[in-house]
């Protein structure tokens, strides 16, 4: 049986990441402001990077906020990529817990 706070856990590291990545989006804007293409209604305050941060960990995606610059696509990438190996290890790891100890006896 997978006990509540290892499933709570995992989802407290999620969306722990989510907010880590969007700390280095506006470090990102101070070097270079055009690195990011934000709509014209916003502005970049941290609640839309936070937001852009959420949509590129996770597999969706919008599009209306995309990396122009070379060190943006690849802060992006590089996070994309983390949430995608962070979702499929966490899984793994949580169908493995109880298999792991299915071949053990109760006998001591």
């Amino acid at each position: 049986m997978i006990a509540a706070d290892t499933i709570q856990g995992g989802i407290a590291v999620s969306f722990l990441s989510g907010l880590l990545w969007a700390f280095f989006y506006p470090i990102l804007l101070l070097l270079d402001p055009a690195a990011i293409s934000l709509p014209v209604h916003t502005s970049g305050e941290f609640s839309e990077l936070i937001y852009f941060s959420f949509v590129t960990l996770t597999p969706l995606g919008y599009g209306e906020i995309t990396p122009v610059s070379w060190m943006a696509q690849n802060l992006t990438l590089l996070e994309a990529v983390w949430g995608q190996t962070y979702l499929v290890v966490r899984v793994a790891r949580l169908v493995g817990l109880p298999l792991s100890g299915a071949g053990q006896s109760d006998h001591k």
